[in-house]
């Protein structure tokens, strides 16, 4: 019989048999996620990951070194079941574009309140956080997750002389 690891048959050849073995080489996977935020910056982003190989990290899309924006899972070789890969979210930042490759049976979605995925209609739609991976051997499967960063408006009143007066705004 066969296991994992194995790489010699050994043969017992008796006068008159015929032996034929067939090896069988199975191509491994990779799964890469790239950050990329507008504008780049020091914001961690955290992912939570579902299925076989994979495992939760973290990424931001700066320089300083501390994080890197990309995470690459390569080697991949159990090809039961579906893997999942979804982004936390983070206050201050809008998830606005999810975009991958490699994976013809991808499907981009969200995870509702009980962490059940749901898929989304065709490509990234508003609320979408999650891809979901049929990995099949040899595919290489790249993802990016844009998040763009939230305006911030800020009002400061100056009164010369300075005094209680209160002034009142509309927006």
């Amino acid at each position: 019989g066969f296991d994992p690891g194995d790489n010699v048959v050994q043969i017992d050849l008796d006068p008159g048999e015929t032996v034929s073995c067939t090896y069988t080489n199975t191509e491994e996977a990779s799964i890469t996620i790239i950050k990329d935020t507008v504008p780049n910056g020091p914001q961690d982003f955290a992912y939570t990951t579902t299925g076989a190989e994979l495992a939760g990290f973290s990424l931001d899309d700066d320089a300083e070194g501390t994080l890197s924006n990309t995470k690459l899972f390569s080697g991949l070789s159990d090809f039961t079941g579906l893997r999942r890969v979804s982004e936390t979210t983070v206050a201050g930042w809008d998830l606005t574009l999810i975009s991958c490759s490699g994976d013809s049976e991808l499907v981009i979605g969200q995870l509702d309140g009980s962490g059940n995925f749901v898929e989304g209609s065709v490509g990234f739609q508003a609320g979408d956080d999650t891809v979901q991976i049929d990995l099949d051997p040899g595919e290489i499967v790249s993802c990016t997750y844009t998040n763009t960063e939230e305006g911030k408006i800020t009002i400061i009143k100056n009164t010369v002389p300075d005094g209680g007066q209160d002034f009142s705004y509309a927006v």
